[in-house]
């Protein structure tokens, strides 16, 4: 595995969130290991799934009352999102769409979504196989987008988190590490 449930621990307490169960911290541990090529991108989705679920702390966007609203901790929103997303996890694409509320239900279901969604829509685009933290969020706020920046200048504090010591920019003006 990539990544332990004490390291992700270790990198949620570095960046100012407490600990979180060792249930949980397994489940992210595996939902993580499950998808990710190496370290860097480790640290890249763990950026993305730490801030979107406020470090694991929500599973669920806030006063939102469109019934696809954000759930997961990586945000699945959209009603054609759910159908494709349960298409690919349940096999068909009804199970979400008619129960949204399963992804916020349990913690497996949303790291199932938040991987399905990093798998799909954010390893298409590139960003991780590169190296490239910003093109990870060309899916979701895109760059120049406050949350983007956010994420970007997060994700050194994730990277030192997962014991990554040589980073630098590279042309994006992003963070390339090896």
């Amino acid at each position: 595995m990539l990544i332990s449930g004490v390291k992700v621990n270790d990198v949620l307490k570095l960046c100012g969130y407490p600990e979180v169960s060792a249930h949980l911290v397994a489940i992210v541990a595996i939902g993580v290991s499950s998808v990710v090529q190496d370290r860097n991108e480790a640290a890249m989705f763990l950026a993305h799934l730490i801030h979107g679920s406020s470090g694991f702390r929500q599973r669920e966007e806030i006063d939102s009352s469109t019934p696809f609203h954000g759930r997961g901790f990586i945000q699945l929103s959209r009603e054609d999102s759910y159908r494709e997303a349960s298409q690919e996890l349940n096999g068909e694409e009804q199970a979400l769409v008619d129960d949204p509320d399963i992804v916020t239900q349990d913690a497996w279901q949303a790291m199932k979504v938040s991987v399905w969604l990093w798998k799909c829509k954010v390893q298409r685009v590139g960003g991780p196989s590169e190296n490239k933290f910003r093109r990870t969020t060309m899916e979701g706020p895109g760059p120049g987008h406050p949350t983007a920046e956010l994420l970007c200048g997060l994700s050194t504090e994730y990277i030192f988190g997962l014991d990554l010591h040589r980073f630098g920019p590279n042309m994006e003006g992003t963070f390339i590490y090896r």
